[in-house]
C-alpha cells in the first residue's frame, strides 16, 4: 500500500504524512477564509487532533482484542484492552458532549474523513480478500 511505503532517505512514512497533512492544511485554509481568528482556528484543529488521537488509541485497543500477543496471557490481554477501550469510549463521549454545538463544523468534517478512511480500508480488504 502506498501509505505504508518508507522514504528511502528519511526512513519515514512520507506518503502517509503527506496524506494526513494536506487535508489539515485545506481544512485550516477553509476555516481561515471563514474569518476565524488564530485562537478559534487553534480550537477547531485542536478538536480534530483530540478526536484523531482517541481514534488511534481505540484502534490499538481493538487490535489487541482481536490478535494474540506473544508472551501475554489471553485473559490479561482481554482485560487490559477492553478496559482501555471502555475508558476511551467514555472519554470520547464526554469530549464530544462538551464540544457539541460549539465545534459542529469540525465534528462533521472529522466524521466525513473517518467514513472516507473506512471506505478505503474496506476496499483494500476487498482487494486482498
Amino acid at each position: 500500500m502506498a501509505l505504508a511505503q518508507v522514504h528511502p532517505r528519511f526512513l519515514t512514512t512520507a506518503s502517509a504524512l503527506t496524506a494526513t497533512t494536506i487535508p489539515l492544511i485545506l481544512i485550516g485554509g477553509g476555516l481561515e477564509l471563514r474569518g476565524l481568528s488564530v485562537s478559534q482556528l487553534f480550537d477547531q484543529l485542536g478538536c480534530f487532533a483530540v478526536l484523531a488521537f482517541l481514534l488511534v488509541y481505540a484502534m490499538v485497543a481493538i487490535g489487541a482484542l482481536s490478535r494474540a500477543l506473544p508472551g501475554i496471557p489471553r485473559l490479561r490481554r482481554l482485560l487490559v484492552a477492553s478496559g482501555s477501550l471502555a475508558v476511551l469510549v467514555a472519554v470520547a463521549a464526554g469530549y464530544l458532549w462538551s464540544v457539541l454545538g460549539q465545534q459542529t463544523t469540525m465534528l462533521i468534517i472529522f466524521f466525513v474523513l473517518m467514513l472516507l478512511g473506512m471506505d478505503l480500508v474496506l476496499r483494500r480488504r476487498g482487494a486482498l480478500g
